[in-house]
Parts: C-alpha cells; structure tokens; sequence
C-alpha cells in the first residue's frame, strides 16, 4: 500500500495469502517506510512501477506518477541464498524429492527397478509413510516380485489403518490377495 505525500511517501508491505482481493483481511503490515519523492522532468501519465538497476545483489523499484517517483532499492542476500542452495544439493535428495522421483519413474512405467532403488531409500527409515510404503509394495507388484510385495503391503496395511485411510486399506489389501 502507498499513501503518497508531497515530499515523501509512506509505504506499508503487507503478507497475503492470496492475490484474490475477496480473502482481502485488514492486518498490521510487516514492514513500513518512508521514501523521499524525486521530481521528474517529464509526465507520467500512468501509474507505473518497474525495476531497474537489476543485478546479483539486488534492485531498485521505481514508482511514478505525474511528476514524481519514488525509488526503493531492494538488496537481495545473495551470498547467503546460494550457499545454502549449494549445502542442500551437496547433502544429497531429500526423501521427498527420491519419492517424487520414484512415483515418476512408477507411473510412467519409464524405469521400476530405479523406480524401487529411490522408494526403498524412503521406506527403510521407520518413519516412512503409509503411501510411501504402498508405493513400495505397487512398485514391487509390478516387477512381478508378487511375495515381496505382499511382505511390504502388510507393513503398509498397518500404517494405513494407524491413520484410518480406506483407499489405502483397500490398495494394500488387493496386494494381499494376490
């Protein structure tokens, strides 16, 4: 929001969940300041706001009207943002990334046996899911290695009734009756 002022502007930037204006709820903004106006040679007859001045480190937003503009600078900790990208792909996928990888992999029907490698790196940890490990016991159906699939359907029938979820009750008791 921006209450323009003759020789300065007050702008508040707020948090929203949603760009649909009907979810619009009155809130404290999480940041406000102030920003001295510059005049401008020529007119602006449209409200505008654009970047310039772009660059690794950051930059800077104009808005203008008529014949004044206020320029925000806006830094960007760069430095820290790729260190920390760097450190969380050198540690390796995380077991939501194998699980997205192996359901891609199962349900295209592109690669089940690397299909299974990346699932059974999620469901050897305890604290697998019940749809993760179903996955696993689908994955092993269809390579046809029906015992072992039973083996892991049993786990997952038990997971999936802790959290009381009938379709994957049902999915893993299909595999038991094979």
């Amino acid at each position: 929001m921006t209450i323009p002022g003759k020789d300065k502007w007050k702008l508040k930037w707020h948090k929203y969940a949603s760009s649909n204006w009907n979810d619009y709820k009155e809130q404290t903004p999480y940041k406000v300041m102030e920003v001295l106006v510059k005049d401008l040679k020529e007119v602006v007859e449209t409200f505008s706001m654009r970047f310039q001045n772009n660059s690794l480190h950051g930059s800077d937003l104009y808005i203008e009207w008529e014949t004044t503009r206020v320029e925000i600078s806006i830094k960007i900790p760069e430095e820290l943002e790729i260190v920390n990208s760097i450190n969380k792909t050198l540690s390796g996928p995380s077991n939501a990334e194998y699980f997205r990888a192996a359901l891609y992999l199962h349900e295209t029907k592109t690669d089940l046996p690397k299909a299974l490698e990346y699932i059974q790196k999620v469901t050897s940890s305890e604290k697998a899911f019940f749809f993760q490990v179903t996955r696993e016991a689908l994955i092993l159906k269809d390579l046809n290695e029906i015992s072992k699939a039973k083996k892991v359907a049993k786990r997952a029938l038990r997971l999936s009734e802790k959290v009381k979820n009938n379709d994957f009750i049902r999915i893993n008791k299909e595999i038991l009756s094979l």
